[in-house]
């Protein structure tokens, strides 16, 4: 059985209540992205799995307040590189940075991991390069 089923078009995204109200409001602020990894990924990070979405929730509840919150985020429309794509590109360009260049030319998004060879990064992330195409926002 497969864990992940991108057709279902639902990613995830933890945060804090503090956060929550911002984004369904004006939508990710590209400002804040990768402060809470301090990853240079220029992006919305998502996951298709709940219970790590949840994991970051608590997170940013210890750092910035408030109480957990989910996000459901659709990604219905959106053209996302499958994860074997970008872990081939990854290997033959040595990084991600590289894999993820190539990618935006023609993506509007990347799975980060490769879910039948268990490669990439273990979060199940879908990174979203611009989030003013994500649709669909509301919380659990």
């Amino acid at each position: 059985m497969k864990l992940f089923e991108l057709q279902s078009s639902i990613a995830y995204h933890g945060t804090s209540s503090t956060k929550s109200d911002k984004i369904l409001k004006s939508g990710f602020d590209m400002g804040k992205i990768g402060s809470k990894s301090g990853s240079k990924l220029s992006g919305v990070s998502l996951t298709v799995d709940k219970q790590i979405a949840e994991e970051h929730a608590e997170w940013a509840v210890e750092e910035f307040g408030g109480d957990p919150v989910i996000l459901a985020v659709s990604l219905s429309g959106l053209k996302i590189m499958p994860g074997k794509k970008i872990t081939s590109l990854w290997n033959e360009h040595g990084s991600l940075d590289a894999a993820l260049r190539i990618a935006r030319k023609t993506f509007d998004g990347a799975e980060l991991f490769d879910i039948e060879d268990e490669s990439g990064l273990e979060e199940f992330e879908v990174l979203v390069f611009d989030p003013k195409k994500l649709r669909g926002i509301h919380e659990l």
